[in-house]
């Protein structure tokens, strides 16, 4: 019996071990982490996924240990230790409690139910886990991501693949104006914008449903009506095996950036064509000193196209050529754009030559005008236009300038220029008319050639220049002093530039009439004795006549040049104006190619003038040797070309009529004096009697083999008690008159014309 119990209590171990090892196999087996803890919470076993998932070796190693010994953050065993012992407490099974740990940055999905023995104690736990890590990482992703789409400003929708709208963001709503339950399950195709063609439609669909990304911007009407333009982008959305299975629609608001383009190449449009209009060449470049635009006036002065132009560095535009700075100072040579880069300032140059496309030089002035971004140097704006005819210009001014000077340096008469009474500028014939060298002169009172004492004293001289002053002409015979202190006689003829601004100064001119004073005070002893001397004076008469003529010619010079100073009165205000515009418009910026040809026209057409006036002149005294034919008309209208200021200032009118082929022979020049004598004295009575409405008539005509010339004025005519003396010699009624003009007439008509 004893034997028979021993066996049954064997079989009975063996099969207990047996359903141990079974139920030990059903639990390793499990993928589940399965541990279970006493009432404790001291572990007693695990399966082998329990141990391996707390990097055991053996299931048997977790005996007896605690959460504390797994988790080093004591709050987290905390945690788990509370659970415990609420489910052990309450009875109640915990199922799928989210744990987390901080240390490993992982989630547990655990379960914990109560054991209990046979009377229904609660001895213990079996605790369940799952390491949901990744797929809690994914929800969080998925979740990031959602609210991204949620909170984007851009607006999003997906649609399956028949277009049935299945989400969109808030954004969407707003964009469109309308609410989650009109959009949800409406076709997409209602959305298409009313400023797409359905064409242009079809082909973002057609795209997304061949596998492809479109992309693209579109104009929508937005709920008030007004048009939003958005920036589009349709792709498909593929399921694991590249099916497509949705769509997916971004859109971002554009309109405002549609907006500041428009503005953009609406600006970029108007600085276009100003810049093209502009005579002035424009280009800009950038920090490389590359060219990035260009007018097409600037196109043009480098004779290149303006795409030639761009992206050609400008110093090989420019020549590097700086002459000169702002301030007209020497400095070193250098480009202009260099000089721009160091200093970052505006840098003007009247001195520079640029490059055409045939590697032509030519000058230009140029303002360069830093471009700045944040204070740093950011590129440059070159405006420049060409001068060559300018440059012209002034070289035919100077080349004027100085054939006058030559010319008033060889007259035989005194020519002085002053300004507020000191000489200015006097000629080579004034200087050796009073005996000084070359600059003595110079920034002298016109007091310094004065015969102080009998006739000339400082009184005399102030009483002219308050003459002038007034607008008229001074003249009068006085006694000079050279600058070895002898006096002589001299006829002095005052005139201004410009009675309204007595700054530009008065021109004088000076005749030493010293041998004519003697002559004349022979002369008159002479007339005293004629009775016995006439057989003996013969000879010297026609010598007198011949002197009479010179000096008439001499007095005539002197009138001439006055008119000389009348005539260029108009053209020197005009090159002045002109000189004060062309500075006033560079420093406006508003000297365009178009008003500077105008300028240089002006002063050119000035310069013509003055150089024509001078030529007259020359030509009125070129002496005659030989008689010849010559038109009357044309004498007289010669003399008249050279009187026109002094008439038109004196309100005088002139008729001149009849036969225009009238012909003469003898010397134009003297005949041209006859006329010019005739002239002036009918101009000297008009103003002497203050004719209103003055008038000269002269009348051409043919007559029996004679040519008649009739000059009539109608300044009520001569005295008969003078009338038969106006030829005589040194018979004249005006106040400062030399009586020699009209007696000259005579002689030149009556013996070197054969005429009366």
């Amino acid at each position: 019996a004893a034997k028979d119990c021993a066996a049954k209590f064997a079989h009975s171990l063996q099969e207990q071990s047996a359903r141990e090892h079974f139920y030990r196999s059903v639990l390793d087996s499990l993928p589940q982490r399965l541990f279970w803890k006493d009432r404790d919470s001291v572990f007693r076993g695990c399966n082998l996924s329990g141990a391996r998932a707390l990097n055991l070796s053996s299931s048997s190693e977790i005996a007896g240990k605690t959460d504390y010994d797994f988790y080093h953050d004591r709050k987290e065993a905390d945690y788990l230790r509370t659970i415990d012992e609420q489910v052990m407490d309450s009875g109640q099974a915990s199922f799928h409690t989210e744990v987390s740990s901080r240390e490993r940055t992982t989630w547990l999905d655990v379960s914990k139910v109560p054991l209990r023995d046979m009377d229904g104690e609660i001895y213990g736990l079996l605790v369940n886990y799952e390491d949901v890590s990744a797929l809690k990482k994914s929800e969080m992703a998925l979740h990031k991501f959602r609210r991204a789409v949620e909170q984007s400003p851009s607006s999003i929708f997906i649609a399956d693949t028949a277009g049935n709208i299945e989400y969109a963001n808030p954004s969407f709503f707003n964009t469109y104006g309308c609410e989650r339950h009109e959009v949800l399950g409406m076709n997409m195709d209602r959305l298409r914008p009313g400023l797409v063609s359905p064409e242009g439609y079809s082909g973002m669909l057609r795209a997304a449903s061949s596998g492809e990304n479109w992309s693209g911007e579109l104009a929508k009407h937005s709920s008030d009506g007004e048009i939003c333009w958005q920036a589009c982008s349709f792709s498909p959305i593929f399921d694991e095996s590249g099916n497509i299975i949705h769509f997916l629609s971004i859109e971002n608001d554009i309109t405002e950036r549609k907006r500041m383009e428009e503005a953009l190449a609406e600006n970029e449009a108007r600085l276009r064509e100003i810049t093209s209009t502009v005579g002035e060449g424009i280009y800009v470049v950038d920090t490389d000193n590359l060219v990035s635009f260009v007018n097409p006036a600037a196109a043009k002065l480098f004779g290149c196209s303006e795409q030639e132009v761009l992206g050609q560095d400008a110093c090989n535009l420019c020549g590097c050529f700086l002459q000169n700075d702002q301030h007209g100072e020497d400095v070193e040579p250098g480009c202009l754009l260099d000089g721009i880069q160091q200093t970052c300032n505006v840098v003007y140059s009247d001195n520079e030559y640029f490059i055409r496309g045939d590697g032509i030089q030519f000058p230009v002035s140029a303002i360069a005008t830093p471009i700045l971004r944040d204070g740093s140097y950011a590129g440059a704006v070159v405006a420049f236009h060409d001068i060559t005819e300018q440059k012209f210009t002034q070289r035919l001014l100077n080349d004027t300038l100085r054939e006058l000077r030559a010319v008033l340096d060889n007259a035989q008469i005194g020519v002085a220029y002053l300004r507020e009474g000191k000489f200015f500028w006097i000629n080579k014939h004034m200087e050796q008319m009073f005996g000084y060298v070359v600059g003595d002169l110079i920034g002298e009172p016109m007091e310094t050639i004065y015969a102080i004492g009998e006739n000339g004293s400082d009184g005399e001289g102030s009483k002219g220049f308050d003459f002038l002053a007034d607008g008229g002409v001074y003249e009068t015979e006085r006694l000079m002093r050279r600058c070895t202190g002898k006096t002589f006689w001299c006829h002095q003829r005052g005139v201004a530039i410009d009675p309204d601004n007595p700054g530009k100064g008065s021109i004088w001119i000076m005749l030493d009439i010293d041998r004519l004073k003697t002559t004349e005070s022979n002369l008159k002893t002479l007339n005293e004795t004629l009775a016995q001397r006439v057989e003996e004076e013969t000879q010297k008469t026609l010598e007198r006549e011949r002197l009479f003529i010179q000096q008439g010619r001499n007095a005539a010079m002197g009138e001439m040049i006055g008119n000389i100073a009348h005539q260029w009165r108009q053209p020197l205000s005009t090159l002045g104006l002109v000189v004060q515009n062309i500075q006033a418009d560079f420093q406006e910026k508003s000297l365009s190619a178009s008003v500077l040809e105008e300028y240089v026209e002006t002063a050119t057409r000035a310069i013509q003038r003055m150089s024509c006036t001078i030529d007259d002149f020359r030509d009125f005294f070129r002496p005659n040797r030989a008689k010849e034919r010559f038109s009357i008309y044309q004498s007289i209208y010669g003399t008249l070309q050279l009187l026109d200021a002094m008439l038109k200032n004196n309100g005088i009118a002139i008729r001149l009529t009849g036969d225009q082929g009238l012909k003469a022979l003898g010397h134009p020049n003297e005949f041209s004096q006859v006329a010019l004598n005739f002239l002036v004295n009918a101009k000297d009575a008009l103003v002497d009697r203050k004719v209103p409405q003055g008038r000269i008539d002269i009348e051409l005509a043919g007559y029996d083999g004679w040519g008649v010339v009739t000059i009539r004025d109608n300044a009520g005519g001569i005295q008969d008690e003078e009338l038969e003396k106006i030829f005589d010699p040194y018979f004249t009624t005006k106040q400062n008159g030399t009586g020699i003009g009209l007696h000259m007439n005579k002689t030149i008509i009556e013996t070197h014309m054969n005429g009366r």
